[in-house]
């Protein structure tokens, strides 16, 4: 779960929440590290075409669940800087609370290639295990298959 902003520099950012892994060592890397919130989950994921299914457990004292099974769509062109997807999905920057106050780390990466994804069902527990309330409406979801990533070493906010 993130929040999504705009720097007064004009990079688009996100603080983080939580964020669910797979593998414990990413995850405690990527705590120390980075400062990410992430949390150890059972995940899986299966594609038998040309549906797709993904579900995370959140293992531990904040429990939370997420499920979906979705199709792809058409492909999407690139979003227009002002556009809702680009606001959704090209971020380069995060922000994370340490003991020594709030940090930036940038992020580079190409722009990512989306398709059209419909939802076909989906549960989640994800916002009310942050005392949020669940929305009833059906999700806005995009689909990649990957994208490479690079990350800078987090730096103080002054």
């Amino acid at each position: 779960m993130s929040a999504l902003t705009s720097t007064p520099t004009g990079f688009r950012a996100s603080g983080f929440f939580s964020l669910d892994a797979s593998k414990v060592i990413p995850a405690v890397a990527a705590r120390m590290l980075f400062a990410l919130p992430y949390h150890k989950a059972v995940m899986d994921f299966a594609e038998n075409s040309p549906d797709f299914r993904f579900s995370s457990q959140r293992l531990g004292i904040s429990t939370a669940e997420f499920e979906a099974t979705w199709r792809t769509g058409v492909r999407l062109r690139d979003p227009d800087v002002e556009s809702l997807a680009f606001f959704l999905v090209e971020r380069y920057c995060y922000f994370a609370s340490t003991s020594q106050g709030l940090t930036m780390t940038r992020i580079y990466h190409h722009p990512w290639i989306l398709d059209e994804a419909v939802v076909s069902t989906w549960k989640s527990t994800m916002l009310g295990s942050l005392s949020l309330t669940e929305p009833d409406d059906p999700p806005l979801a995009h689909f990649s298959r990957s994208l490479n990533v690079q990350i800078w070493a987090p730096t103080p906010v002054s």
